[in-house]
């Protein structure tokens, strides 16, 4: 049973959505069950399509991939505070309500960008005594310091530490409990993360579906 939290899932049209949905699919043809957390759907203009809208809680099953959509304050792909805001409802309300409406599976993964996502799939797994899976699609302070989020000086330097928490496997020591495994798309990606607090004993490479060599 593999629990994958995600921020992004259809009918949302984005990268994450289409290649969870992709995933998802073959896992259950794979004979695995999957169960997917997710929020309502509101991306990219911030707007709740009818039949999700006015509830807190929500289950579907589509192609044998069960779906749980959680709240969230359904703010636009723009701006700071109101896509951080988003963000950590998204957070909340998977930990809140996720744990106690989905039965205990086997692993639980959650994939990057953003890292808030990747919180609440630590906290899952510590709460169902799993093992945790961290999807690094992106190093965050890269890629949302590449979309003005981070404008200023404070807000790079909180991109810096989204990346470090991004990983999730600072030494044992920290407040941070370890990932049992860090997956990456990319051997660059594990570069960067290596040179941040990441472990590169628990790094892995899962390449996209394409060339890592094209000229």
């Amino acid at each position: 049973h593999i629990c994958f939290l995600s921020h992004y899932f259809p009918p949302e049209v984005n990268a994450p959505a289409n290649r969870l949905w992709d995933n998802a699919r073959q896992w259950v043809r794979d004979g695995h069950t999957v169960t997917v957390l997710t929020v309502f759907p509101h991306h990219p203009v911030g707007v709740v399509p009818p039949g999700y809208r006015r509830r807190w809680l929500m289950h579907e099953r589509r192609e044998g991939v069960n779906i749980v959509r959680t709240f969230v304050y359904p703010a636009a792909n723009a701006g700071f505070l109101r896509r951080t805001l988003g963000y950590i409802s998204a957070m909340l309300s998977m930990v809140l309500i996720g744990p106690f409406v989905i039965r205990r599976p086997d692993v639980v993964v959650a994939t990057s960008p953003q890292f808030f996502i990747a919180m609440a799939g630590f906290a899952f797994s510590w709460l169902k005594r799993v093992p945790f899976v961290f999807e690094v699609r992106d190093p965050a302070s890269s890629t949302q310091s590449g979309m003005g989020i981070y404008a200023s000086a404070s807000r790079h330097w909180l991109g810096v530490q989204v990346l470090n928490l991004d990983s999730l496997s600072a030494p044992a020591s920290s407040a941070i409990t370890p990932a049992s495994v860090t997956v990456t798309a990319t051997p660059g990606t594990v570069t960067v993360s290596a040179q941040q607090t990441v472990t590169p004993a628990i790094l892995t490479v899962t390449a996209n579906a394409g060339s890592l060599d094209i000229t």
